[in-house]
C-alpha cells in the first residue's frame, strides 16, 4: 500500500467523506498524513438565491457560506480564497429557495463576479437543489440567466416538488 503514487492517494481522500478522511489519520503510511491534512484543509460551499433587503427594497442576491477550510482565515470571496479552496473542497451544494437567510456566516457575491470567481470552481461533487414550493417559473427565468455558466457545471440534481415546469426554464440551456 505504500507503493501506490501520492497523487493517487490525494484523489482518494479528497473524493472521501470527513468521516473517511479522519479515519485515513490512524494509518502511519502516505495514506494517514494525506488523511490528516484533508481532514483539516477540506471543506464544502454553500450556495442559495435569497431575499435581502436594500435600501427598502427586496433584492435577490447570490450568497454563500463556506464550511470547513480552517486554514482559510478569509470568509470573503477572492480570486486568492477560491485558488485556495480549490485544492480541498469536497462539494459545491448550491440551494435554490425562497429563504432568507441569516446573516451569520453567509455572505453575498455580485452577480457580475459569479462567472469569475465560481463557475471554474470545480469539486468532486455538485449537488443543485430545487425547492419548487413557493416559486414560478417566471422567477426561475430572471435568476437562471444570472449564473447560467456555473449551473451548467452540475454534476447532480435534487427536486424538491413537482413543478416540471421550473425543471424544464432551468434546464433550457442556450
Amino acid at each position: 500500500m505504500d507503493q501506490v503514487p501520492l497523487i493517487f492517494i490525494e484523489s482518494v481522500t479528497r473524493n472521501s467523506s470527513l468521516p473517511t478522511s479522519q479515519g485515513l489519520e490512524q494509518l502511519s503510511s502516505a495514506w494517514g498524513i494525506v488523511g490528516e491534512v484533508q481532514t483539516k484543509r477540506s471543506g464544502f460551499l454553500n450556495l442559495t438565491f435569497s431575499l435581502h433587503y436594500d435600501h427598502g427594497r427586496m433584492n435577490w442576491r447570490l450568497s454563500y457560506r463556506m464550511e470547513g477550510f480552517d486554514h482559510i482565515e478569509s470568509r470573503t470571496l477572492s480570486r486568492e480564497v477560491v485558488r485556495e479552496m480549490s485544492k480541498s473542497i469536497t462539494s459545491i451544494q448550491f440551494h435554490l429557495s425562497r429563504n432568507t437567510v441569516s446573516e451569520d456566516n453567509w455572505h453575498s457575491v455580485a452577480f457580475e463576479d459569479v462567472d469569475l470567481l465560481l463557475a471554474d470552481l470545480d469539486a468532486p461533487k455538485k449537488e443543485l437543489e430545487l425547492d419548487l414550493f413557493g416559486f414560478s417559473a417566471k422567477l426561475y427565468a430572471k435568476l437562471r440567466p444570472r449564473c447560467l455558466k456555473l449551473f451548467k457545471g452540475f454534476t447532480s440534481l435534487k427536486v424538491a416538488g413537482m413543478a416540471t415546469n421550473i425543471v424544464k426554464v432551468f434546464f433550457a440551456f442556450d
